[in-house]
């Protein structure tokens, strides 16, 4: 069941981000920047319809979608991307298809661990520079 993603993540610890952040283009200012906050990750529900928001001291990004349904989103490096969110044997899934030939189609996978949301990104074309997101319910 998809609704027992719903709550507050505060974000623990990450690895391989900046390097996946190089591989997506993303500038230097805004990797550190990115390297910097400590976002909190919500997700609610209402009715079908999903929010994800990632809140931080610097912005805060919110996606509405409902499952299996294609939704448009810029992703915080500002790329335009189709998104689908899909759940799948436990597992919320996020696959964005990059709109602008030549950027990168990028994929994340989020799963539950007890109190904790971890969450594993990469690319669609080619399995290098994946990052992992550790997240603690609030």
């Amino acid at each position: 069941m998809a609704e027992k993603f719903i709550g507050k993540y505060r974000f623990v610890s990450s690895e391989n981000f900046d390097e996946f952040m190089k591989a997506l283009g993303v500038n230097y200012l805004l990797r550190k920047i990115a390297n910097a906050a400590s976002p909190i990750v919500e997700f609610s529900l209402d009715r079908d319809v999903w929010t994800l928001r990632n809140i931080s001291t610097f912005r805060t990004l919110e996606i509405s979608f409902r499952l299996g349904e294609e939704v448009d989103e810029v992703t915080p490096d500002g790329r335009h991307v189709k998104t689908v969110f899909t759940y799948e044997n436990g597992e919320l899934k996020q696959v964005q298809k990059a709109v602008k030939p030549g950027e990168k189609d990028s994929i994340f996978i989020r799963k539950l661990e007890g109190d904790k949301l971890i969450t594993s990104g990469g690319f669609l074309q080619l399995q290098s520079a994946n990052t992992l997101i550790h997240c603690l319910l609030v």
